[in-house]
């Protein structure tokens, strides 16, 4: 990890591994049902929606480990489930679904104090199962 940059969720799950369960080595173990999908994700900062912070586009071949990163620069251990959101449809047998998620971080106000990151990420999904 380089000095400039701060931890986020992602760092956290390598570093801690789960107690119950495992870490799998590619998302589709998650989800073999599943045999594709799209989640595009706007990340912007509560109280300023239309300031567009971060925009991309996932699959199965470009998913993140587990989180999406925050781009909030005062934000630790910060980053969005979007991997939980894609499992969360799979089980439901989604094919499409919309919905906000919030960062898992925090902002460190100094004194050891701290509040929750208030980023925002917008995503829509689709999902194509296998036959």
């Amino acid at each position: 990890m380089t000095r400039n940059r701060r931890p986020n969720a992602n760092d956290d799950l390598r570093n801690h591994p789960p107690v119950f369960g495992r870490l799998v080595s590619s998302f589709a173990e998650t989800v073999p049902e599943v045999a594709d999908f799209t989640l595009e994700a706007r990340e912007y900062s509560v109280g300023n929606s239309t300031r567009t912070l971060s925009e991309r586009t996932f699959s199965m071949a470009n998913m993140p480990a587990e989180y999406m990163e925050c781009h909030n620069p005062v934000c630790s251990h910060g980053g969005f489930p979007v991997a939980q959101f894609i499992r969360d449809m799979a089980r439901e047998k989604r094919t499409s679904h919309e919905g906000t998620l919030m960062c898992v971080g925090h902002e460190n106000m100094g004194r050891y104090q701290a509040r929750e990151c208030l980023n925002l990420v917008e995503v829509k999904a689709t999902v194509t199962y296998k036959e």
